[in-house]
């Protein structure tokens, strides 16, 4: 699937844009509201993920990894790029 998610993101993206998907590991990241328009708007520009157990992402996400913002029940309607990672 991650084949089919590059080729459909290099027709939604600029080149330029696209280059950065190149050997990057995505994820999908999956917001709710508020949240997403809190990230959308700058508002928010942190997120933490809480589990008893040690699930992913949990040591699966790394700094300049690519997430995919997903409106819960949506679309995908943004990207960033990990910067920091604390565990």
């Amino acid at each position: 699937m991650y084949k089919e998610i590059v080729d459909n993101l290099k027709l939604q993206l600029l080149n330029e844009e696209y280059k950065l998907f190149k050997n990057k590991t995505i994820h999908l990241g999956i917001f709710t509201e508020p949240c997403l328009s809190f990230m959308l708007n700058g508002k928010k520009t942190i997120e933490s993920r809480f589990s008893r157990n040690k699930i992913a992402p949990y040591e699966k996400i790394t700094k300049e990894d690519i997430v995919l913002v997903k409106k819960s029940g949506g679309n995908i309607v943004a990207y960033f790029t990990i910067k920091e990672v604390i565990f």
